[in-house]
């Protein structure tokens, strides 16, 4: 009895490993089918742009007391900048022109003020010889 029970034990056994290496064969066999790629090495550079506005801790909105068009800025962006200091020239043709006509104005009037009262000098010198 315990020979057949060795035999059919040792018979499972090969069954076993007789199907185990089919399996084997078979997926070896299925690894060998699939295709392949080759991977060159190298660097690579990947670019994501996203929508986005980015602002400092201290966001200062900047507007001229007057408009114009801007010829010369005299800071940099981002740089730090003190109480007073220029940021920007704008153009001030337009600006010499309004003073220089309110000064011709002036210059006509003060010429006008001095003719009324050189007439009334001679009004109040005519009725003091009458």
């Amino acid at each position: 009895m315990k020979a057949i029970t060795s035999f059919i034990t040792f018979s499972l056994i090969a069954a076993l490993l007789a199907a185990c290496a089919d399996q084997q064969t078979a997926v070896t066999t299925a690894a060998l089918s699939v295709p392949m790629a080759t991977v060159n090495t190298g660097n690579a550079e990947t670019v994501n742009e996203y929508p986005a506005t980015i602002e400092g801790e201290a966001e200062v909105e900047i507007r001229p007391q007057v408009g114009g068009t801007l010829e010369k800025i005299f800071v940099d962006e981002g740089a730090y900048v003190s109480a007073g200091q220029p940021l920007f020239k704008i153009n001030d043709q337009v600006y010499r022109e309004r003073v220089n006509n309110a000064n011709a104005e002036l210059s006509a009037a003060q010429a006008a003020v001095t003719a009324a009262q050189v007439e009334v000098n001679k009004i109040h010198h005519s009725c003091r010889t009458r």
